[in-house]
């Protein structure tokens, strides 16, 4: 097949790979007050947790955050309070779903209650 040309792979259509929760990093609302490298990442979870009013959009929580960046909204707030089970998806088994929302989780009001008990 002299001529023929080599098959040409499809464009990537930005894809941001979904966020699955994968249960590690999970943060006991116990614990909160030792101190540890985490302080940075507990900073963000308030600061999510706080803008999160019931069930928000994406867009919408990235707007109330202040945020115009997606990449970063996805990778300082969101994968890392999915992971540590603050806050979880409204439609678990369509991550990618453009009715997709996000509500805090009893450990995330907990986190929030304790935080509002003892402020940092």
């Amino acid at each position: 097949a002299q001529g023929a040309t080599p098959p040409v792979e499809p464009a990537a259509q930005d894809a941001t790979p979904p966020v699955q929760p994968s249960g590690e990093g999970r943060v006991d609302p116990a614990n909160l007050d030792a101190e540890d490298s985490t302080l940075s990442r507990e900073a963000a979870f308030a600061r999510l947790l706080r803008a999160l009013s019931g069930e928000m959009r994406p867009v919408e929580l990235r707007k109330a955050l202040g945020l115009k960046d997606r990449r970063s909204f996805r990778t300082t707030y969101l994968a890392p309070a999915l992971e540590a089970s603050l806050i979880e998806m409204t439609i678990p088994e369509k991550p990618r779903s453009s009715q997709q929302r996000y509500r805090p989780t009893p450990a995330g009001r907990r986190f929030l209650e304790r935080l509002e008990e003892n402020p940092v």
